[in-house]
């Protein structure tokens, strides 16, 4: 089993835990599937692709609850730079 996969659910710190089960995700999509990349719409600077829509569902499924687009792109950005999501001012959807 890939490490990025150990996950436990948290008893405490439930930012910390969504932030390294995103770390997780795209890790996986690196370097399983594609590259860590996304686009914009050009009217409403909307991001899109499939990487966004992998974590928005996946969590959604795993947690209950999706970063959004924008949301998502922010953590892809973050992973990007660091290699890792850091713990990020993230609003998650109902």
């Amino acid at each position: 089993m890939n490490e990025a996969l150990v996950a436990v659910m948290p008893s405490g710190n439930w930012n910390q835990f969504r932030n390294q089960l995103t770390s997780a995700l795209i890790t996986i999509w690196d370097e399983e599937i594609a590259d860590v990349a996304f686009s914009k719409t050009r009217v409403e600077n909307k991001p899109y692709g499939p990487l966004i829509d992998f974590l928005n569902l996946t969590l959604l499924a795993i947690t209950g609850k999706a970063p959004g687009p924008s949301g998502a792109a922010q953590s892809i950005e973050a992973y990007r730079k660091f290699g890792y999501v850091p713990l990020l001012n993230q609003k998650f959807g109902p």
